[in-house]
């Protein structure tokens, strides 16, 4: 998410300078490949380039024909790495697949910026899906580059002049905003056929209750990946902004989290503070929020403990709500210094959103990509 927020930030440069450069997409991925769908690349007219868009052995090749890409005429080109011959090597995909990159103008031509669009979005903490049409036959009207964009209040805004076609991609981006999964589809009418790339832009939200020394790297990890990050404290003390530039600092009493703050399925939270009634209290609180994921530092006695006194004091403590509980909190990675525990607990998180189990890549018998 990071690297979208630094391609975001630069063509918003670009449009104040009234300027131009070449956005990079890979809207379709055959084979195991370094980057899937959805991968991006900006390239700047003095040369330099955000992002990527393969493990480095594309780059200078989309680089050269990003040169004669032209106002509102996108550009799909094919990477065909099935030969032993092929003057391009290093992709990662065993010479067995293929990757097709789809280069366009940007700012863009046309009466709605979707990357503005995206902007804003992210800069509200709005999910958002981004249909992007890259592949057209028979007499459909639409073309390469049209795009369809949902926000998760369900605002839309599209440029798909067929409506057959336009609705089928609403359909279908509403599915995609549901499942939180990029995927590519192709959409075959009677007037013919379109390829589509539904790109899920879903943040993660990590929320860290106690402002103390232990949250800093935490912080600091999570915005480098491009989180959004809000730290609670009811001690003024840690709830100082100065202290935390990289995040929201919040400074309520912990049993007024939700009245604060937008608690969502794609808010992570971590419970930092190691004070046994702050941390109660808070567990009170979010375990029955719609948050996905909390994390509890300590010992694996002492969450028994305070869920014990929660049910105690009257909480019906349901499978989902222990689910969603991680305690002792972080992957098993042999941490000790803060630095090490913020690792292990930002790694678990994203395994968490990713549907995974952190474990190591060597043992898995799967694609690296796939769920």
């Amino acid at each position: 998410m990071r690297e979208l927020y630094d391609i975001l930030q630069e063509c918003a440069r670009l449009v104040a300078q009234g300027t131009s450069g070449v956005m990079a997409t890979v809207v379709k991925v055959n084979g195991s490949a370094y980057r899937r769908a959805g991968a991006r690349m900006l390239l700047l007219p003095d040369g330099a380039m955000i992002g990527s868009v393969s493990g480095g052995c594309l780059e200078q090749d989309v680089a050269e024909r990003a040169k004669s890409v032209q106002p509102g005429r996108p550009q799909l080109v094919t990477y065909d790495l099935q030969g032993e011959d092929d003057v391009i090597v290093g992709l990662g995909m065993g010479c067995q697949g293929w990757v097709e990159v789809l280069l366009e103008k940007v700012p863009e031509k046309r009466a709605v910026s979707y990357y503005e669009l995206l902007g804003h979005c992210l800069r509200q903490k709005k999910a958002a899906v981004l249909a992007t049409v890259f592949r057209v036959t028979g007499e459909l009207k639409a073309t390469v580059g049209n795009r369809y964009f949902l926000q998760e209040d369900g605002l839309v805004h599209a440029d798909i002049s067929d409506h057959a076609l336009a609705l089928e991609i609403g359909q279908n981006a509403a599915e995609t905003m549901s499942n939180g999964r990029t995927q590519v589809l192709t959409h075959e009418l009677e007037s013919g056929t379109a390829e589509v790339l539904y790109e899920a832009i879903q943040p993660i939200f990590l929320l860290v209750i106690g402002g103390n020394q232990n949250t800093l790297p935490v912080v600091s990890l999570a915005h480098a990946l491009g989180w959004l990050v809000t730290v609670c404290d009811s001690r003024r003390v840690y709830a100082d902004q100065s202290r935390f530039p990289q995040a929201e600092v919040v400074y309520c009493p912990v049993e007024e989290i939700a009245g604060k703050l937008s608690l969502t399925p794609r808010t992570a939270a971590v419970l930092l503070s190691h004070n046994n009634l702050y941390d109660k209290a808070a567990l009170k609180t979010l375990l029955f929020s719609p948050v996905r994921y909390v994390g509890l530092l300590g010992t694996r006695s002492r969450s028994e403990r305070l869920l014990n006194e929660l049910t105690q004091e009257g909480l019906r403590l349901h499978a989902a709500e222990r689910e969603k509980l991680y305690s002792p909190v972080g992957l098993d990675i042999g941490a000790d210094t803060p630095q090490e525990m913020a690792l292990a607990i930002v790694a678990e998180i994203s395994a968490v959103f990713s549907g995974r189990r952190g474990s190591f890549l060597r043992d898995r018998k799967r694609p690296i990509h796939g769920q």
